[in-house]
Formats: structure tokens, C-alpha cells, sequence
């Protein structure tokens, strides 16, 4: 068999797919440029307590069928987020797409047209972003402002956290389905990291109310994530 016939045998093969029977959707903005202010070492610190929170969630989530769609700029960030722990039992999907800190629009848009609706039907599922460093603009603006209406039919709940700069909380508040699925995170204190996966785990066991309430974020984890090298 000719070589680029096996190749997109593969990719048919492997394309990725939401089940309809996904409780949680993460879209993750992998940039590791944060905020303005900070130095090279807290943007990179801050995105490893990103990484580190939502791992945890994700602990406290064994029974839930979770899916996840990271962008950003770098490729190591896209393909290695880490999985700690025995949580093999997880439906977890890994799926990458380089839309980059500027292009959350059209990292949406191809999550949802791949990933989420891939079939057109609607699942009614939540979708847990968090969202870092700069707001949409330009044309991905145009994208953007299409794209979070379409999400908010498709979502059961759609929970936003806008990362660092303050100028981002209007423009992402805009998204989430109700005042109260917003959250703006400042990690000038590492110490809110708990409070931050208590919200995010609540929020997603309010929105999924026929699954088991056993989940608890009860710790954080110490260890630093850091990237493949």
C-alpha cells in the first residue's frame, strides 16, 4: 500500500471524536505568556499551576467521561499534558491544535467542528475553559464573536476562567452561561489554586446532576509539571 494512502488510513482511523456520552469538555489555552507584568519564570510557573489544577480536577473526576483540547503556540505544551496518577479509567482524548495565544476563536471553532459536533448532532455537555494571556482581536475576533454563540447552544454549561489580565474579563464573562460560571483567576497568590479546582469542580457537578456527587477536591498536588524537553 502506497505510503500517503496509509497515512490517511491512519488519520481516519484516529480522528478525534466526542462521545455523546462526554460530561466534560476542557478547553485549554497552553500559552505560557500570562500576563504582562510577570517575568519570564512566573509565566512559566503559572502555567504549571494551570496544568497542575486541572490535573487534579480531573483526579476528582473518576466518574465522568472527560475530553480535552489544548492550543497554543508551542508544540511540547500541545503534547505533553500529563495524566498523573492510576487515572487510566478516564475517557481522555489528547487533541492538538496549534491556534496559538491569539487565536482562541479559531481554536474553538475547530474544536467544535472537529471534536465536539463532528457528526452535527448537539450534545448537551459542559465545557470548561480556561482561557490565558491576551483577548481575541482582528479577524479572530470575528471569529470569536461567532463561535461563542454557536458553543453556548451546543453546552449544557459553559464554565469560563479568564487567566491574569484583568482586560480579558468583559470580553469572557460574555461567554459563560451565567454570572456565576465565571471566574477570574490571579495567581499573583499560588495559594488559590484550591479554591480554583473547588470552583471548577463544583461547577461541573452542578451541571451534571445525574452523575454520582462523591467528588471531592480535597488536595493539591506539590509536584511541579513541567514540559518534555
Amino acid at each position: 500500500m502506497d505510503f500517503s494512502i496509509k497515512l490517511v488510513f491512519l488519520l481516519i482511523l484516529f480522528e478525534p471524536t466526542l462521545q455523546q456520552s462526554c460530561d466534560v469538555f476542557f478547553i485549554i489555552d497552553g500559552s505560557n505568556v500570562i500576563t504582562d507584568n510577570a517575568r519570564s519564570g512566573d509565566r512559566l510557573q503559572q502555567w504549571y499551576s494551570i496544568r497542575t489544577i486541572v490535573a487534579d480536577v480531573l483526579q476528582n473526576l473518576t466518574n465522568f467521561n472527560v475530553a480535552i483540547s489544548i492550543y497554543a503556540d508551542k508544540v511540547w505544551q500541545v503534547a505533553t499534558y500529563p495524566t498523573p496518577g492510576p487515572q487510566a479509567s478516564l475517557i481522555m482524548k489528547s487533541l492538538d491544535f496549534l491556534g496559538g495565544q491569539f487565536a482562541v476563536g479559531a481554536a474553538i471553532k475547530w474544536t467544535r467542528e472537529n471534536v465536539i459536533t463532528p457528526n452535527k448532532q448537539t450534545n448537551a455537555n459542559i465545557a470548561c475553559f480556561l482561557l490565558a494571556t491576551y483577548p481575541p482581536f482582528g479577524n479572530d475576533l470575528i471569529v470569536w464573536n461567532t463561535e461563542k454563540n454557536l458553543l453556548r447552544g451546543i453546552c449544557g454549561k459553559l464554565i469560563v476562567l479568564a487567566i491574569g489580565r484583568i482586560d480579558l474579563e468583559n470580553v469572557y464573562k460574555s461567554i459563560a452561561t451565567s454570572s456565576d460560571s465565571f471566574l477570574r483567576i490571579d495567581f499573583t497568590n499560588l495559594s488559590e489554586n484550591k479554591a480554583i479546582g473547588s470552583f471548577m469542580l463544583n461547577q461541573i457537578l452542578s451541571a451534571c446532576p445525574s452523575r454520582p456527587t462523591s467528588a471531592t477536591f480535597s488536595t493539591i498536588t506539590t509536584t511541579t509539571l513541567r514540559p518534555a524537553q
